[in-house]
């Protein structure tokens, strides 16, 4: 499909709201407030400043899944663009927050911010979104500093505040990058002077020591992920037994997925047992999940038990599932209420053609 016509379409299938929301999104990638712009402006704008073209379509599908138009990414093919991350977390917070504030909560902020903003900005027809943007240009909250916002959302709609706090954690544990991000190898440098460490240890030792304490410095670094909520989340189990010709019975597969539902449901979770779904019905699910609202929920877990090679899990019908996208369909990107909350994949499938061999275990007590 033609890019611009792409573009236009999109511009015709959102509402006035959805540009409102996005042209908000964008604020920070064009350094003024577009919050009064038709989506085709918007789109015009955003190509002049190099954020979007035909060979960086990629924003499209960040915006779509930020507001949660899953099914108009899906209809018009976007789910196979790459996904970019050009929203800042901070913006997307923002939008979350006023996703959960009704109009009564509204008022109530309004109520509380009279004698901090312009009355003009106070008034009936101003949306949360331009509220806080008004609270931006009058220096009363920003990216680093969310104490006057943090105190009104305790006041009136207090079940929000996790998400400040969520935010606020993942603020913290943003360290300098890892290996991986730079493309640069990580090394682990050892003192050379032979006094440093006592004549008894042997080098093995020492560097065990000095390892220890390396991995020690960055779990106290790396903080911990807040499990407090009454449900911990979702898991979903996919149990794939009886395949198309072609494909073997899962034999002992119902008996494993009922060992994780066991498991799950004790440790808190509100789980979801999917049985023999088709490679289109696995992504369905999964697109079905991350377009759930997980704000009152610590993580999710989802497991899948099926046949598999390199990279894919096979549905019933023999279609192979990337599990890249499905990873992508509930990432924070596609599903804010999840961003920066811990995202557990199981995969029991294949992964190669290669045999593993039996590794065979000694057992620790007699044999009952």
């Amino acid at each position: 499909m033609d890019f611009q016509k792409l573009l236009l379409d999109v511009g015709k299938d959102i509402s006035g709201d959805d540009v409102k929301a996005l042209a908000y999104l964008c604020t920070d990638l064009l350094d003024r407030n577009q919050t009064s712009v038709e989506a085709r402006d918007l789109f015009r704008r955003l190509q002049d400043k190099d954020h979007l073209s035909a060979e960086r379509p990629h924003l499209v599908k960040e915006l779509l899944l930020i507001i949660q138009r899953n099914r108009l990414i899906r209809d018009l093919g976007l789910y196979d663009f790459t996904t970019s991350n050009l929203i800042s977390p901070y913006r997307k917070l923002l939008y979350n927050l006023s996703e959960g504030i009704t109009d009564d909560d509204l008022r109530n902020v309004k109520f509380l911010l009279i004698g901090k903003l312009d009355r003009r900005k106070l008034e009936e027809n101003v949306s949360t979104l331009e509220v806080f943007l008004a609270m931006e240009h009058m220096d009363l909250i920003n990216d680093t500093n969310l104490k006057l916002l943090e105190t009104i959302v305790q006041s009136v709609c207090p079940t929000l505040k996790e998400n400040i706090n969520r935010f606020k954690a993942l603020q913290e544990t943003n360290i300098s990058p890892s290996a991986e991000e730079t493309g640069r190898q990580r090394s682990v440098s050892f003192p050379n002077d032979q006094n440093q460490v006592p004549q008894s240890l042997d080098l093995e030792t020492a560097a065990s020591r000095q390892l220890a304490e390396i991995f020690s410095s960055m779990n106290e670094v790396l903080g911990k992920y807040p499990m407090t909520a009454a449900k911990r989340g979702i898991c979903l189990i996919v149990n794939n037994y009886k395949f198309a010709p072609g494909l073997k019975p899962r034999e002992g597969t119902n008996l494993d997925a009922e060992c994780l539902w066991k498991v799950f449901e004790w440790l808190g979770f509100e789980t979801v047992l999917e049985k023999d779904l088709k490679g289109n019905e696995i992504l369905s699910v999964m697109l079905e999940l991350g377009g759930r609202d997980h704000n009152q929920m610590d993580c999710l877990v989802c497991c899948i038990l099926s046949h598999g090679k390199e990279g894919s899990v096979h549905g019933v019908d023999g279609q192979p599932v990337l599990i890249k996208k499905l990873m992508e369909s509930v990432n924070g990107s596609h599903c804010p209420s999840l961003a920066g909350k811990p995202k557990l994949f199981f995969i029991q499938a294949c992964q190669g053609t290669s045999e593993q061999k039996a590794v065979y275990i000694e057992a620790d007590g007699p044999a009952e």
